[in-house]
């Protein structure tokens, strides 16, 4: 039976674009992009690469990685949002951002916390409001 659906984490950094899966049987394998959209493109080329990997070795490919065609296979991605509030702006007040960009404040506090991680669809909403606020700062000034 082949998987339909992988569940990926992103975690945006400094330097770009963190890749994990967290499908059971492929949490080992990560990637990582300078952009977003090479982010979620590596994910996909590290899957390929991997089976690769194991097949030339002559080694048997680990039965998650072996169910999945890299081709079709659905990536369902999510955003990990703590490291990016806690370590690379440290000095936001969450709650108040949260109310300036209309995003539910508790909501934004949960991904701070890592409680709750971020669709891509509410990643890119944070996006277009941090978006907004700069502006916004650089209009003040």
């Amino acid at each position: 039976m082949t998987m339909k659906t992988l569940h990926v984490i992103i975690e945006p950094g400094k330097d770009g674009f963190g890749v994990m899966f967290k499908t059971k049987g492929l949490e080992h394998i990560t990637s990582f992009g300078e952009t977003l959209e090479e982010a979620k493109k590596n994910a996909r080329v590290v899957l390929s690469e991997m089976k690769e990997f194991y097949t030339a070795e002559g080694l048997k490919v680990p039965e998650p990685l072996n169910r999945i065609d890299v081709e079709t296979v659905s990536l369902k991605f999510s955003f990990l949002l703590n490291h990016y509030f806690r370590e690379l702006f440290p000095f936001l007040n969450v709650s108040k951002l949260a109310e300036s960009i209309s995003i539910n404040p508790s909501l934004l506090r949960q991904y701070d916390k890592g409680i709750a991680m971020a669709s891509e669809e509410k990643y890119n909403e944070l996006r277009r409001g941090l978006h907004a606020v700069g502006k916004r700062l650089e209009a003040a000034l």
